[in-house]
């Protein structure tokens, strides 16, 4: 009875966490990355880090979100070299002291927040990142002998640089476990939506509890591992170590419960293949190796649609080096380009049927039609 209880809970949790991640879409133009990475870190109750510019709208999405969770609370700093333990962890207690006790006054500080948003965390004393750490790892603070259960249910680093090598960093940014690049708006009709947002954020979507929290990370919790999605973790972990990537066994532990997010998100039982999407996030160190982990995963998702993007870039050069020389570019070379990505057509027809192959045959006939018009044309 008690699991019909929670499984109606978390299905009506799951449906609110769902309008409310279309609620902010309509205010926070391009950023659906982003604002997902926000319902996975609840729901697994993993840390998240956004990396960007400053005015890239990292900390009103963090702020909106929390302002969807009926009585949150919610603690932000801004951290730098001179930041004290009392701004974060609260002021020690004076007539405590007096009497021989030091134990901190944790009223409204990180130890009693729901969420958490630590701006340019990596700038913090060595002081307060051990203390961070253990909270963020076991969801405790030490207050003078005495074990305090933080109610944590994630922090938001933000950070407009990556920790500087050398510095003993490594461990606090392997505790944000999932990480976005968070870019200024690029496409045109982006930054028109931009222009056109009103001043102030407004809802339509309507708020969560704390209890209905607590329901849905149970239930992502209780979500099980299928075989084939465990085969293509495995299959994952093992091209990561053959392409020497260096990631930690804990990230492989957090991306099960990344992936069981994904799962309960979507409406699953079970964790399946396509849930691996989620490690594009996880598994990277460097912005750099952000596109080589993006075709690992895909490739371990679904080989054939991995193929058919390869073959797609192949076709992409082609036309690049279609107009950079068409000018001076012969007829027979031409033909023999067509030559070409028919043949690629040919690789593509052997896969296995999918929504990207059908989009990269669109992309060949496209292709083949251009050089066709060229050769009438020129």
């Amino acid at each position: 009875m008690i699991q019909s209880t929670v499984g109606s809970v978390s299905d009506i949790a799951r449906i609110k966490l769902r309008a409310i991640s279309d609620d902010m879409n309509k205010n926070h133009i391009a950023r659906q990355n982003e604002i997902n990475g926000l319902m996975l870190a609840l729901c697994a109750r993993e840390h998240i880090l956004f990396l960007g510019p400053p005015g890239s709208a990292k900390t009103s999405m963090v702020t909106d979100f929390n302002s969807y969770i009926e009585k949150s609370r919610y603690f932000y700093w801004l951290m730098g070299q001179f930041t004290t333990p009392e701004e974060i962890f609260g002021p020690v207690d004076i007539a405590g002291m007096k009497t021989g006790i030091y134990r901190r006054v944790v009223n409204g500080k990180l130890p009693e927040a729901n969420i958490g948003f630590l701006d340019e965390p990596f700038k913090a004393s060595t002081a307060i990142l051990n203390s961070l750490l253990h909270i963020m790892q076991e969801r405790e603070f030490e207050n003078d002998g005495t074990t305090i259960e933080v109610p944590l249910s994630f922090i938001v680093g933000a950070s407009n640089e990556l920790p500087a090598e050398g510095e003993n960093l490594s461990a606090i940014y392997d505790r944000f476990v999932l990480r976005f690049m968070v870019r200024y708006l690029t496409d045109s009709s982006d930054f028109s939506q931009l222009l056109n947002l009103p001043n102030e954020i407004k809802h339509s979507a309507g708020n969560i509890s704390i209890e209905d929290v607590v329901a849905i990370q149970t239930a992502t919790s209780s979500i099980v591992i299928s075989k084939t999605a465990e085969e293509s973790i495995q299959l994952l972990w093992q091209t990561c170590n053959n392409e020497k990537l260096a990631i930690s066994d804990r990230r492989w532990r957090k991306l099960i419960k990344i992936m069981k997010a994904d799962a309960f998100i979507k409406n699953q039982i079970e964790l399946l293949p396509d849930n691996l999407v989620v490690a594009k996030h996880m598994l990277w160190d460097t912005p750099e190796q952000i596109q080589k982990i993006n075709s690992l995963v895909n490739a371990c998702i679904d080989p054939d649609a991995s193929k058919a993007e390869e073959i797609s870039s192949a076709v992409d050069s082609l036309i690049s080096e279609f107009n950079s020389r068409r000018k001076v570019m012969s007829a027979g070379e031409k033909a023999g380009m067509i030559d070409q990505i028919r043949e690629l057509g040919t690789h593509l027809n052997s896969l296995k049927k999918s929504p990207t192959i059908d989009r990269v045959n669109i992309r060949l006939q496209q292709a083949v039609g251009l050089l066709k018009k060229s050769i009438i044309d020129d």
